[in-house]
């Protein structure tokens, strides 16, 4: 199964606020889609300052300071490689709870994963 396949599948087996095709809609207007044979990510820059706004993708922010991973599957150690520039945070939901990490910290995390064959919803 692709990175795209399994990021489509989290839809049909958890409970999300909107469909696949809504939320990666409103990625590719408000934040970036990266689709590859080794991943899959939609994420946008926000505002860490603005908590109950950050998992809604249909909202955009003018001062941004966090990468907000709302949906990742492929490749992990790659991740990081593919923001277009560099901001001081990441963020993602998991269990409802939204988590921020120091981006170089996340990164190095992530370089030292090296499985191709997880899927992270990181947001519902």
């Amino acid at each position: 199964m692709t990175p795209y396949q399994q990021a489509c599948q989290v839809y049909e087996t958890e409970p999300c606020a909107r469909t696949f095709e809504e939320d990666l809609v409103a990625h590719l207007q408000n934040g970036h889609v990266i689709s590859t044979p080794e991943l899959f990510l939609m994420f946008r820059p926000v505002d860490s300052g603005r908590q109950e706004e950050i998992v809604d993708p249909h909202i955009s922010f003018q001062k941004t300071d966090t990468w907000h991973v709302y949906l990742a599957s492929g490749d992990a150690s790659q991740f990081s490689s593919h923001f277009p520039y560099p901001l001081p945070f990441v963020s993602f939901e998991r269990k409802n709870v939204l988590r921020f990490y120091r981006f170089r910290q996340f990164s190095s995390r992530l370089t030292r994963w090296t499985s191709t064959d997880h899927t992270f919803h990181l947001t519902s």
